[in-house]
C-alpha cells in the first residue's frame, strides 16, 4: 500500500481507516492475546511508512486524535519540591496498549523528524 493510498483511506469520510484500526486495535488487544504481536507489527509497519514519508501528517493526525480523546493519553503530576512545581508525566498504567503504541509512535516522529 502506498503512502498516498494510506492517507486516502485515513481521510475518507466513510472509511476512517485510522479510527477503524484504533477501535479494532483496542478491542483486539483485550481479546486476542495470541495475535497481538502480529497485529502490532502490521500497525507499526503502516505507521513507520507514514513516519518516513509524511511525518508532519502523522504527527498532526495523532495529535488530533489525542485532543478528541480517541487515543487516550493519561497524565499525572509529580510534585518536585526541589524545583517548586509539579512535573507532568505520562501514566502508561492508565492507558490501553494500543494508545501506548500510537503515542510512542508520535513521540518517535517528533524526536526523529523534529516536526
Amino acid at each position: 500500500m502506498s503512502t498516498r493510498d494510506l492517507i486516502f483511506l485515513i481521510e475518507h469520510p466513510k472509511i476512517n481507516f485510522f479510527e477503524l484500526i484504533i477501535e479494532f486495535g483496542k478491542e483486539f488487544f483485550e481479546k486476542d492475546g495470541d495475535y497481538i504481536g502480529e497485529f502490532r507489527h502490521w500497525v507499526t509497519g503502516l505507521l513507520s511508512k507514514l513516519v518516513e514519508k509524511e511525518p508532519r501528517y502523522l504527527t498532526d493526525k495523532i495529535n488530533e486524535l489525542i485532543v478528541e480523546d480517541v487515543i487516550q493519553v493519561r497524565e499525572h503530576e509529580i510534585p518536585n519540591e526541589k524545583l517548586g512545581f509539579s512535573e507532568v508525566k505520562i501514566d502508561y498504567s492508565l492507558m490501553d496498549e494500543f494508545s501506548i503504541l500510537l503515542y510512542n509512535r508520535l513521540r518517535y516522529s517528533l524526536m526523529k523528524y523534529n516536526v
